[in-house]
């Protein structure tokens, strides 16, 4: 598992880690090492890597994004990006954590529609958090039309569409 360094009292900065296409680190900035650890020289065993392999888009070329993830206590949004090398970029995701918490605590969301509307953050599909929660389809889309009366249509910005 990953060894995670980064203190809360730090500022959040853009992290960035390069991989060749054996997932061994070839090089990280300073943030990177502050969130993963130094992993120059090593196989990558890291959160990147485990997002990728539960979304199956590990050895998949092109761009993958994981938002919304909690990484060393804090959240960022992920972009995982497969060429020749793999290059990991860890943004500070302080605007989507500021706009769902002031959105929990005016919309009196229950725990499981809060849980709910963090999974749709994080780009999972309904399936996968159906499964994930161990709740049928139907369920899901009742918890989903629940959280959408609670928000109200003009609440709703880009982001948070994904709900719908």
């Amino acid at each position: 598992m990953s060894q995670n360094n980064a203190s809360p009292d730090k500022p959040k900065r853009i992290g960035l880690c390069v991989k060749d296409d054996g997932w061994t680190v070839q090089w990280q900035n300073e943030t990177s090492i502050e969130i993963c650890g130094n992993r120059c020289g090593k196989v990558c065993d890291g959160n990147c890597i485990q997002w990728s392999r539960e979304r199956k888009v590990e050895q998949k070329l092109g761009a993958h994004a994981f938002t919304y993830q909690n990484i060393a206590g804090a959240h960022y949004d992920v972009a995982v990006i497969h060429d020749q090398d793999i290059v990991t970029i860890l943004t500070p995701a302080q605007e989507l954590e500021k706009t769902v918490q002031d959105l929990l605590a005016r919309a009196h969301l229950s725990n499981r529609e809060a849980e709910i509307l963090l999974l749709k953050l994080q780009g999972y599909k309904q399936k996968e958090i159906a499964d994930r929660l161990f709740i049928s389809t139907a369920t899901l889309k009742t918890h989903c039309k629940n959280i959408r009366h609670k928000i109200g249509d003009a609440h709703l910005n880009p982001v948070l569409k994904r709900v719908a």
